[in-house]
């Protein structure tokens, strides 16, 4: 009886680890200047075209109608003056700054996190885009520092309905390897 609770156990186990490492359903994405490779849904359109970020990854369409397509990019800076900055520090002068980046600015939170192995920080905040569209949009922004490198990495949704690819934005962000 023992053997079979274990045998179940197990299996539970494996199979709930199983659900969300082993992403059969995914893609990957290596960058090998920055050397960190992670994942996202197939569904997802990987560019990596674009000048500001190492990569964007774009959702698809959640309707016909649809002409905003949610999204998470990494940004890596090399930054070797930041040195020995704490990430409370680091902390302090992100959420200094984010307020002039968005109308309307709120912060929904702001913790500390281990991002694949290293310290960083998750702000979650809304906002007014100050662009032309003037587009109530939603972020979810995780933040680390090693190395000399610091990366970030955001996912932007409309703040009409931000937790329709939230699920798979944050499992993005936990697929990163460093």
């Amino acid at each position: 009886m023992k053997k079979i609770l274990f045998v179940v156990a197990f299996g539970f186990i494996a199979f709930t680890s199983n659900a969300q490492t082993n992403k059969k359903d995914w893609q990957n994405y290596t960058d090998s200047a920055f050397k960190f490779k992670m994942q996202c849904p197939i569904n997802w359109f990987i560019k990596t075209t674009n000048p500001k970020a190492r990569v964007v990854f774009l959702s698809p369409n959640e309707t016909d109608t649809d002409v905003f397509k949610e999204n998470l990019n990494v940004i890596v800076r090399e930054i070797p003056a930041l040195g020995n900055t704490s990430m409370a520090d680091i902390t302090k002068a992100i959420l200094d700054k984010v307020p002039t980046l968005v109308d309307d600015y709120k912060l929904n939170y702001n913790k500390k996190i281990v991002w694949s192995g290293k310290d960083g920080i998750e702000i979650c905040y809304t906002g007014i885009s100050k662009t032309a569209d003037k587009l109530a949009v939603y972020f979810i922004q995780r933040v680390t520092y090693f190395d000399g490198l610091f990366y970030t990495s955001t996912f932007t949704a409309e703040n009409k309905n931000p937790i329709a690819f939230e699920k798979e934005a944050k499992q993005i962000f936990d697929s990163i390897v460093w």
